[in-house]
């Protein structure tokens, strides 16, 4: 369960994107934890979107790697099978808060995360030894701006 600090973030978060999509001409609307995967559904002009928003005050988005790969565990060794199946037409809004006030915004289709997740876990993996040394059953994964540079600020994804 979040802390409340994770909860307030994520909430405005969540506020910015409705925001930031209604001055692009969307209709578009928050979910309240109801939807699995969904926060925000956006709508114009007969289409509509999925929106997917995650939020970071600092550092990076953490990330469970088993929700976008199939992984074996074997032992204390993990196995990447493949890539799991992205839900099709759903966007991620990435909103990393500033201490100053302000906030970046990365936009991306739920593909790119798959594959941004493959590439990053599948080296650290193999760099060591299929293992992940503290807890190797853990799966946790992080994106930094570094890893969604290309897609800073891409609010054209919605437009295409």
């Amino acid at each position: 369960m979040p802390n409340r600090k994770q909860q307030i973030a994520g909430q405005i978060a969540e506020s910015l994107v409705v925001a930031e999509l209604g001055k692009r001409g969307f209709l578009a609307t928050r979910f309240a934890g109801n939807i699995p995967d969904i926060d925000i559904l956006a709508y114009r002009d007969t289409k509509m979107f999925s929106v997917q928003v995650k939020s970071v005050r600092s550092g990076s988005v953490s990330l469970k790697a088993n929700r976008f790969l199939d992984i074996d565990q074997r032992g204390k060794k993990q196995c990447i099978k493949g890539k799991r199946q992205g839900k099709k037409g759903c966007i991620w809004v990435v909103v990393f808060l500033n201490e100053e006030g302000g906030e970046d915004y990365y936009i991306c289709k739920e593909k790119d995360i798959i594959e941004s997740v493959h590439k990053e876990y599948s080296a650290f993996l193999k760099k060591n030894n299929c293992q992940r040394r503290r807890n190797p059953e853990s799966y946790h994964h992080s994106l930094t701006r570094e890893h969604l540079a290309s897609f800073k600020d891409n609010w054209g994804l919605f437009e295409k």
